[in-house]
C-alpha cells in the first residue's frame, strides 16, 4: 500500500470521527446523564470508521479502498446534513442510530466492490494497442480479408 492511500485512508477515520464529535457538539447536553449519553453515541457512531481503517489496511485494491472511503463517508454527511439541517419529521434523528450498521454491513463492501469493479474496468482499457491488434487478428476480424 503506498503512502497516499495510507494518507486517505488516515483521513477518511478523521473525518469520520470529526463527523460524529461535531454532531455530538451540535446538541446539548445540560447533565451528566447527557453528556455519558452523548460520548456512547460517538463511540457508536465511529464504529464504521474504525473498522473501515482495520478492513482497509487488509485489502491492497487503492481504488477498492478508495470506493468504500467515498461512499461511507459521502452516505454519512448527507444524512447528518439532512437530519441536522432538514428534518422532514421528528423521528428522523432516528435514523442516525442505525446508519453505523448501514454503513459497516452494506454501504462499505458495496464501496470496496464498486471501486474493485471500477479498478478492473480501468486494466482492462489499459492494456497495450498492439495486444488489441494481435487479439483483432487472431479472432478473424481481420481487414485484409
Amino acid at each position: 500500500m503506498n503512502n497516499n492511500t495510507k494518507k486517505f485512508r488516515y483521513a477518511i477515520f478523521i473525518i469520520g470521527l470529526f463527523l460524529s464529535i461535531a454532531t455530538a457538539l451540535i446538541g446539548e447536553t445540560d447533565t451528566y446523564e447527557l453528556l455519558i449519553y452523548s460520548v456512547k453515541l460517538d463511540i457508536w457512531a465511529s464504529v464504521p470508521y474504525i473498522i473501515f481503517l482495520i478492513v482497509s489496511s487488509a485489502v491492497r485494491n487503492k481504488l477498492a479502498i478508495i470506493g468504500a472511503g467515498i461512499l461511507m463517508l459521502g452516505l454519512d454527511v448527507f444524512l447528518h446534513a439532512y437530519v441536522l439541517f432538514f428534518p422532514g419529521s421528528s423521528t428522523d434523528a432516528i435514523a442516525l442510530l442505525f446508519m453505523p450498521i448501514w454503513l459497516v454491513v452494506l454501504f462499505m463492501p458495496a464501496g470496496f466492490f464498486v471501486g474493485w469493479l471500477i479498478g478492473k474496468a480501468i486494466q482492462k482499457f489499459k492494456r497495450d494497442p498492439k495486444e488489441k491488434k494481435d487479439e483483432i487478428f487472431i479472432s478473424g476480424k481481420n481487414d485484409a480479408s
